[in-house]
């Protein structure tokens, strides 16, 4: 297996676990019947940690074909939104507290 190879292994492993953890807080921080402070706290650890993974090895696969990803317009989208996204989830993950 190529370095490339396993980082993309790495970015999609992480990218689905940290979707699934987004998703899983989305769903039950709803309505009255809420999940308990302390599942939220660890949903929104688990995503963010997804979230910093899924970038440093997104950087990880630009570097590890010497930057040629970095100058297409779909990576640089997609570093955006990623950016993005993390600011809106922190902003989730503060309102339910650290």
């Amino acid at each position: 297996m190529t370095l490339y190879g396993f980082f993309k292994l790495i970015h999609v492993a992480t990218a689905v676990l940290g979707v699934g953890a987004m998703t899983a807080f989305a769903v039950t921080a709803r309505g009255s019947a809420a999940a308990p402070l302390p599942t939220l706290r660890t949903l929104a650890r688990i995503a963010g940690l997804g979230l910093g993974l899924d970038f440093l090895t997104g950087v990880a696969i630009d570097w590890s074909v010497r930057g040629v990803l970095h100058a297409e317009w779909w990576f640089r989208l997609a570093a955006i939104s990623l950016l993005a996204t993390g600011a809106v989830f922190g902003y989730a993950r503060r309102s339910v507290g650290r």
